[in-house]
């Protein structure tokens, strides 16, 4: 094969790659844009959380993995199987709390008024 006809082979290949990788990126940027916004409300607190995390607080849980005010790591891991759920539309029906027993926070969950119409 002419070195020519290879190349144009490759371009082709490459420009192949380069638009189905960024049709998956922007199918997940809408997907994203388009998922809720759940939003934790602290219930209960046993002890003291070191974020200052209180009983009243609401903690956002974006589409994107942001969430403020800021929880700890197993917080935030034992949590988001709830926060994906409660996405969904699927609440859950037990409780749902921080993992830390020493300062152990309990969650109820909604969707953010805004983000329902979405």
């Amino acid at each position: 094969m002419p070195q020519a006809a290879m190349v144009a082979v490759f371009g082709f290949v490459v420009f192949g790659v380069g638009v189905g990788v960024s049709g998956w990126f922007a199918q997940r940027a809408w997907a994203m844009a388009a998922a809720p916004i759940v939003l934790g409300e602290v219930m209960m607190a046993q002890g003291f959380c070191p974020l200052e995390v209180r009983p009243g607080d609401v903690v956002r849980f974006a589409p994107n993995g942001v969430v403020a005010p800021a929880l700890c790591a197993p917080a935030q891991a034992a949590l988001r199987p709830f926060v994906e759920a409660a996405r969904r539309g699927v609440f859950p029906t037990e409780t749902a709390c921080c993992p830390i027993w020493e300062h152990l926070l309990t969650f109820r969950f909604s969707l953010e008024p805004a983000s329902r119409a979405a």
